[in-house]
């Protein structure tokens, strides 16, 4: 088989040193790094750059991803004008790994986590957007249901789902994913780390050129079995939350998507008062990474207008 094959012994981030990946997710993980303690004490590991008062757009990855996923839009046309801040979710990355799936079934605990993140790295008064992307808008809502804030003056969801459960997932999830997901949870190494390498091509409309297609696969190879088993272990209902929401919402959904289905874009601005969907044609599951540029443009034009005083 190509590739590595991962030893999930090892903690969090050891697997790309030893399997000589670091180099690579150095470039790409460039930036002000360091962690804030979400709950439980769980170390989590940020990166924030851009002035600090300026108003703020929190990243929030998929499924065994990272905040390396962002490493794109991190650049000089965003960092001059925004607050930008990506993490690595609990059990993933390089934040910290909490045995036993309690750890990852409680919605408060993401919520807390990612409250932390913030109040370590945006100023007290700044505007915030948060920007969730895949598994990352289930976060979203658990940092609605039980940590929502007035700073946060809109919320992006990039090919976002929003509910988990087995009544819903077979209309919005594409029905490849789920026996995938299982698969790369795995205790078979060689099994799971297939099952991933699966998922990334999958992912894009049209193929990522190898090195970057490698790094993503590493990334995702430093979540554990485990952690993403627990990740699919949960429940998450959010259409109470959408329907109260009278913030903007901007909705980005790439029409070739083979993960999350288009239809879940209509299914979440049907149920929000103030929602936008923006459909990026030709693209796959990655749009931070297929369409850099254009998602650039769409999130600036959107802080813009919902931090105006």
């Amino acid at each position: 088989m190509t590739g590595n094959t991962a030893d999930w012994s090892e903690s969090p981030g050891e697997f790309l040193e030893t399997q000589g990946f670091s180099e690579r997710r150095t470039d790409l993980s460039a930036g002000s790094p360091g962690f804030a303690t979400g709950a439980g004490g769980v170390r989590i590991r940020y990166r924030a750059e851009g002035p600090r008062e300026a108003p703020a757009l929190v990243f929030i990855h998929g499924w065994s991803q990272s905040l390396d996923a962002w490493d794109l839009l991190f650049h000089d046309d965003l960092i001059e004008r925004f607050r930008l801040v990506a993490y690595d979710l609990r059990g993933h990355g390089r934040s910290g790994n909490p045995a036993g799936a309690e750890s990852y079934r409680d919605a408060k605990v993401w919520a807390d986590d990612l409250a932390a993140v913030i109040d370590k790295t945006c100023d007290r008064s700044a505007p915030i957007v948060l920007v969730g992307w895949s598994y990352g808008g289930f976060v979203v809502s658990d940092y609605l249901r039980h940590r929502w804030s007035e700073r946060v003056r809109g919320i992006c969801y990039v090919a976002a789902s929003v509910n988990l459960d087995e009544h819903q997932v077979p209309d919005y999830l594409a029905p490849v994913f789920p026996p995938l997901a299982e698969r790369a949870a795995s205790a078979d190494p060689e099994e799971a780390e297939l099952a991933i390498r699966e998922f990334v091509a999958l992912c894009t409309a049209q193929p990522l050129d190898p090195e970057r297609f490698e790094a993503i696969v590493a990334t995702n190879l430093l979540t554990s079995p485990e952690v993403r088993a627990s990740l699919a272990d949960r429940v998450v209902h959010s259409d109470d939350l959408l329907a109260e929401l009278t913030i903007p919402v901007l909705i980005i959904q790439g029409t070739d998507d083979l993960i999350v289905l288009p239809a879940t874009a209509d299914y979440i601005a049907d149920r929000c008062q103030r929602a936008r969907i923006v459909h990026y044609e030709g693209v796959g599951h990655l749009p931070m990474v297929e369409a850099a540029e254009r998602l650039t443009a769409d999130l600036a034009d959107f802080v813009v207008q919902v931090a105006a005083p």
